[in-house]
C-alpha cells in the first residue's frame, strides 16, 4: 500500500462528545490519553484511556476485585484491524477489540489534516457527535 497522509503515529489531544441537547461530555475524562497508528500496510491500532484510570495491583491476569475490573474496563477503548480511505472518510474494519461487540464492525470517521493535527469526527445512531483531535508524533 502506498504511503498516505494518515500514515504514522498520533497522540490523542482530545476526545469530546457533543450531545444532542448541546452538552459536551468527555467519555474518558478531559485529560484522556491515547495513541493511534496508521500503517502503510493498511492496518490501524488505537488505544485510548482515562488519564486517571484506576490501578489494579499486578499479580497476574484476573487478579483484582470485580469493581476494579469494571472501573478499568469502563475507562479504556482499544481495537485494531484494517483501514481504508475514501475521500474525506477513513473506515476502520475492526478485527480485535476490547469491547467484544465491536469486533467485526466498521467505524467510519470524517477526517481532516491541518497543521500537524488529525481531526476525526463522527455521528452515532443516537445523534451524538464525536470529535477526536490527534497530534502527529
Amino acid at each position: 500500500m502506498a504511503s498516505i497522509p494518515l500514515s504514522g503515529r498520533w497522540k490523542l489531544e482530545s476526545f469530546v462528545l457533543h450531545e444532542a441537547d448541546g452538552k459536551d461530555t468527555f467519555p474518558l475524562g478531559p485529560d484522556a490519553i491515547g495513541q493511534l497508528s496508521y500503517g502503510d500496510d493498511g492496518y490501524v491500532n488505537v488505544l485510548m484511556m482515562s488519564a486517571t484510570r484506576p490501578q489494579i495491583g499486578w499479580q497476574g491476569l484476573n487478579v483484582g476485585t470485580p469493581q476494579e475490573f469494571e472501573d478499568a474496563y469502563n475507562s479504556v477503548v482499544g481495537y485494531c484491524g484494517r483501514y481504508e480511505v475514501s475521500g474525506d472518510q477513513v473506515i476502520h474494519h475492526i478485527e480485535i477489540a476490547i469491547i467484544p461487540r465491536q469486533t467485526g464492525t466498521e467505524v467510519v470517521r470524517q477526517f481532516k489534516l491541518e497543521d500537524g493535527k488529525l481531526y476525526l469526527n463522527y455521528q452515532n445512531p443516537a445523534g451524538v457527535q464525536g470529535s477526536l483531535i490527534w497530534t502527529r508524533i
